[in-house]
This record gives structure tokens, sequence and C-alpha cells, in this order.
């Protein structure tokens, strides 16, 4: 009665949970109690984790053979010790014995599936934030320039990420007779994540606002143009191993002038999550 109870319970909880988090490793064991964990290791008797309320804590290790399966943060679902059928372990109990399940222990396992939903439901909400900086390069056809920037990002769900960003570049050309420039660039992007080996892959979109700040040769004073800019590209993001927490990203992106016209702009820089 206990073991089919126990695989009762695994096969309720996960029909509940449908799919495992991104932000941690979830570690089902043979009697149904899931652990939210960052795994660091498996070997062929113990696995090894960090318990994702405390990554800074110590290295936390239990036998595999309690271990019934491990759903990874990307989306994958290892089973490590399949749980045999009741009907194969206990051949002689009653089948009305062997399918009724006591009030209390029904009503605890709907308690547990509940907080569970409940909490998937509170981190899609909240998400992941992280901030980080970006190396700029803008091409177009009369300059090219380059600067720094800083910004900020939000999981708004496992599958969307907002973006922030604020970026100062400079650069100077003889070709239309300008010999200084400054542009300013602010944005808001959407990212839209897909899961890969290395990271994760994401086209995105945006809306901002450029300020170019130019003097032509043979004039003191700047001229000073304002352009509300449409942004479409594509992203790559590698996450380091050592510390899933560290990321560094690759975007070419296409900005659109809503006046006309359109630059090459490239970002590549290294965000840090919370």
């Amino acid at each position: 009665m206990t073991k089919f109870s126990n695989l009762g319970r695994i096969i309720f909880i996960l029909l509940l949970s449908g799919k495992s988090l991104y932000a941690q490793d979830v570690i089902t064991l043979r009697n149904g109690d899931q652990i939210e964990a960052r795994v660091t290791e498996i070997s062929p008797t113990e696995l090894r984790f960090k318990r994702f309320d405390n990554l800074d804590g110590p290295t936390r290790v239990i036998s595999l053979s309690d271990v019934f399966a491990i759903n990874y943060e990307n989306g994958t679902r290892e089973v490590i010790n399949p749980l045999v059928p009741a009907t194969q372990e206990q051949p002689t109990t009653p089948a009305s014995q062997a399918t009724a399940i006591p009030a209390q222990q029904e009503q605890r396992q709907t308690a547990a599936a509940n907080s569970m939903q409940t909490a998937r439901s509170e981190q899609n909400v909240r998400g992941e934030m992280a901030f980080g900086g970006n190396v700029l390069l803008g091409i177009s056809e009369n300059y090219v320039d380059a600067g720094v920037g800083a910004k900020f990002l939000f999981d708004a769900t496992t599958a969307f990420r907002m973006a922030a960003e604020l970026g100062i570049l400079w650069g100077s050309t003889d070709a239309i007779g300008i010999s200084g420039m400054r542009c300013i660039d602010v944005g808001v992007y959407g990212h839209f994540l897909i899961p890969s080996n290395i990271g994760f892959v994401y086209p995105t979109v945006g809306i901002g606002f450029m300020n170019l700040s130019l003097r032509v040769s043979g004039t003191d004073p700047r001229i000073s143009e304002n352009e509300l800019v449409f942004t479409l590209g594509f992203g790559t993001e590698f996450v380091f191993t050592s510390n899933p927490r560290i990321a560094m990203n690759i975007e070419p992106r296409v900005k659109l002038f809503a006046t006309g016209g359109y630059r090459m702009h490239f970002a590549t820089g290294i965000a840090y999550k919370f």
C-alpha cells in the first residue's frame, strides 16, 4: 500500500506540475517529495546539489537510490530509478485496497500540488532580474561609432524577457564633413527566449529614442537630431557553467529610423542574474 501511495503521489504531482522551471532543477524522490535545487554532481551512488533557496550554502548529498527523476532547468527530464507498477510489487493485494487512498493523504497531496503550482505561478510573474553592461558598435551609410552601455533585464515569464538599455557612442568621419559626433541611444526590448545547449537564443524587438549630436567642419555650434527608432534583431546568450548566474550575450540588430533610413547595431556584453 505504501509503495502504491508513493507512486500515485509522484504521478499526481508530476501531472499537475506540467513542466519544470528554467530557473532551477527539480529533484523528485521515490517517496514523492520534491526538492528545488541546483544539481552539481551525479555519481554512480550519490547525488550532490545545493538548495535553490540557499545557493551559497553547503553542498548536500543524498543516495542516488532514493531519487526517482530530475527535471533540469532547461526543460529536460532524466529518470534515475523507474518505479515498478504497484500491480507487480503487490500481486496479492486486493484491487479495492490497492486503489483506495486515505482522505487525509489525498488532502495532503492536493495541498502540496496547489502550493507547488502557486509557487510556480509566482515565479512566472516575478521572474529573474539581471544587471550588466554592453560594448556597442553602430554602422550607417555616413558614419561608424562605438561606445558602451548599461542594461537591466527582467524575466516576465519563463519564455519572455524585458530589457532596458542606455548606450553612449562616439564617432567621427570626414565623408560628409562631420568632425565630431556623439550618440545617446535609449531603448526597451522584448526577448523571446528559446533554450539551447549553450544557454538561450532569442529574437528581439524594441522601440527607443536616439539623439545624434554632431559638429560640421567649419562651424562651432553642434547640430542635434532626435529620432524615434524601431529595432529588430537576434541574440545568443551563453551561460557560464562555473556560475549559471553569469551570462554573456551577442546581439546583431537593425535600427529603423521613423523618419527613414537605418543603421546596423551590434551589442555584446555580460550580465549577472539575481
